[in-house]
């Protein structure tokens, strides 16, 4: 925390006190502290547009947005309008990063999409660190708010002064603010328990799985939703309580002690080499592999082959499009019979609310992506190496990210028609 702040004549506010925006009408200047993963749920920018809006609001002054750690800005919507999340979470995306380098993919990902929207280095908040390194921030209007001047990015405060703040390299000029917003994350703490029944070393959170402390004589404690996943957090909060449940009841068994230690130890070494030393290490997971990984213990994980082999459609809707997590309610306990209806409409039920009205029931499956599997299945059962066989599969899988980034998913009826109408014209003069 920057120094002086009791000196502040102004106000200074956590960002949960700072929801309602009406208090700002009056307010001059106002200052937003830290571009964290933790500080995006209290957006500056909708503080500005809500107190413009308002008719007496006499909010002229920019907001001044203190960026302490550079932070990896995206879009909620992806290609073509869909959603993000639409976009980057299925299986052969996931193929690549295991197979490529992940220096690779961060600079592929940071080049081909995040760059081009926003330039990072431009706007000075580039990390050191990948994008897969990374927890990103999710805003779309940041780079329109700098643009006109209702946002002023600056680097980290000095010190505070009676009427304004101090930043970093600017040789001690303060400037005027009238409200200081802090968005510089919390202490995690849980008074109801002993400190060593879930932390060790110097108080650094030690959980197997992020859920079992491992200390226990009994699997009696899980705690749940206490991860930062790369990725939504519900699905793995879901799966994290389907899990503790069955441990709990006796019907999935707990690894031994030392080798919960020794998979903690080993997921810390990992998230220490790629995230660093955070407070959170040890709470960092990948998202698919972290669901995939509880879902074998408790038995719900689908098996794909299989899938190729009986269903192939639902394989198809498993592997290539987006990651559901209704996949984990087609086998093993708590199945659901809907599980693979919900699979294979869920293309639909996601453009049915953007599109105003009942999306049109169509097969979602591109003709480019059934031609990419089927190639890469024969390829798979004609080749012999393991090595080569991978390969291919990252090279069709490959062509079909390329595909969906150069050519549009659909075209409408009336473009089809103008496009046969022009060459048909072209044709006959």
């Amino acid at each position: 925390m920057p120094k002086n702040c009791s000196s502040v004549k102004g106000f200074i506010q956590e960002q949960n006190d700072s929801r309602d925006t009406e208090q700002y009408c009056e307010v001059e200047e106002v200052e937003e502290m830290n571009l964290s993963n933790d500080a995006r749920h209290f957006d500056p920018f909708d503080l500005y547009m809500d107190s413009e809006g308002i008719g007496n609001s006499s909010l002229h002054e920019p907001v001044y947005l203190s960026v302490r750690t550079p932070a990896w800005i995206t879009t909620r919507h992806g290609p073509y309008g869909y959603p993000i999340d639409w976009t980057i979470f299925n299986y052969d995306h996931l193929l690549i990063q295991k197979i490529l380098p992940t220096s690779w993919v961060s600079k592929l990902v940071e080049e081909t999409y995040l760059n081009p929207r926003f330039s990072h280095s431009l706007y000075n908040i580039h990390p050191k660190r990948g994008v897969n390194d990374r927890d990103p921030t999710l805003n779309d209007g940041l780079p329109s708010r700098i643009m006109n001047g209702s946002l002023i990015l600056k680097k980290n405060i000095e010190y505070f002064t009676k009427d304004g703040v101090v930043f970093e390299d600017e040789g001690g000029k303060a400037t005027k603010v009238d409200t200081v917003v802090l968005g510089t994350g919390y202490r995690w703490e849980f008074p109801f328990l002993q400190p060593e029944d879930f932390t060790a070393e110097g108080n650094k959170i030690h959980l197997y799985k992020c859920v079992f402390p491992p200390h226990l004589p009994k699997p009696s404690l899980g705690i749940i939703g206490f991860i930062v996943p790369l990725g939504p957090g519900v699905p793995c909060i879901e799966m994290q309580c389907r899990w503790a449940s069955r441990v709990f009841s006796g019907k999935c068994k707990l690894p031994s002690q030392s080798a919960m230690i020794q998979d903690i130890d080993k997921q810390y070494r990992e998230n220490v080499k790629r995230f660093g030393e955070l407070d959170t290490t040890y709470l960092h997971v990948d998202f698919i592999p972290y669901l995939d990984d509880l879902a074998s213990k408790i038995g719900v994980k689908p098996n794909l082959l299989k899938l190729f082999l009986t269903d192939f459609w639902l394989f198809v809707a498993c592997t290539f499009k987006v990651f559901v997590p209704y996949r984990y309610r087609l086998v093993g306990p708590h199945k659901w019979n809907g599980a693979r209806n919900a699979i294979l409409s869920a293309g639909q039920r996601m453009r049915a609310p953007l599109q105003g009205k009942k999306a049109l029931e169509m097969d979602t499956t591109s003709n480019s992506t059934k031609i990419c599997v089927l190639l890469g299945f024969i390829i798979f059962a004609c080749s012999t190496p393991a090595s080569s066989t991978m390969l291919a599969i990252v090279v069709i899988s490959d062509m079909r990210v390329l595909y969906t980034f150069c050519h549009p998913r659909r075209r409408s009826p009336h473009r089809l028609s103008l496009n046969y109408q022009n060459t048909s014209r072209s044709l006959s003069s």
